[in-house]
């Protein structure tokens, strides 16, 4: 039996309702995503109160690579076929192009963190989340270490002491 695929509409929905979950028990809710957890905590922070919203590596724009090139080529030729074959990678190109076209204030505390040596996004989307992070509380760093996991790469101890100092504020 082939697996049905879920949309990335799909994951949004169901982090919604952890969060609800962790809000009936607490208004002190905040909220950490990593690579596309950290997109779709983006469109969750649009949608409802948290304390503090922490972005590890935000899958925002991918880093272009030949490969990449070729996806981009064919995402615009023909997107309805290309996000088809896709797959997993598709539904995760379509969120961060959701998130991107349609960018706005992040009002809550925000702490963006993402390595130099990400070999899977560009730090383009640093740039992107200072302009929509308006609190003057939001951090965003550029580690030079770390690759894309950050919290298990080379910098794994600086992220989460630099998480719990941001949390602690709040």
């Amino acid at each position: 039996m082939k697996e049905r695929m879920v949309s990335w509409e799909a994951w949004v929905t169901d982090a919604e309702t952890l969060l609800k979950v962790a809000q009936d028990y607490s208004s002190n809710v905040h909220v950490i995503g990593l690579s596309l957890g950290a997109t779709i905590s983006i469109l969750l922070s649009s949608m409802h109160k948290m304390r503090t919203l922490v972005l590890l590596s935000p899958a925002l724009y991918e880093r272009i690579k030949p490969k990449e090139r070729f996806y981009a080529i064919g995402r615009k030729a023909l997107p309805s076929l290309f996000f088809r074959l896709a797959g997993w990678h598709g539904e995760i190109l379509q969120a961060m192009e959701s998130v991107r076209n349609n960018p706005k204030q992040i009002e809550h505390p925000v702490l963006v963190l993402q390595a130099m040596d990400d070999a899977y996004l560009s730090t383009k989307g640093l740039k992107w989340l200072r302009s929509c992070a308006t609190n003057p509380q939001s951090e965003v760093v550029l580690l030079p270490h770390g690759s894309h996991s950050l919290t298990r790469g080379e910098s794994k101890d600086e992220v989460f002491q630099r998480i719990f100092n941001f949390i602690q504020k709040f």
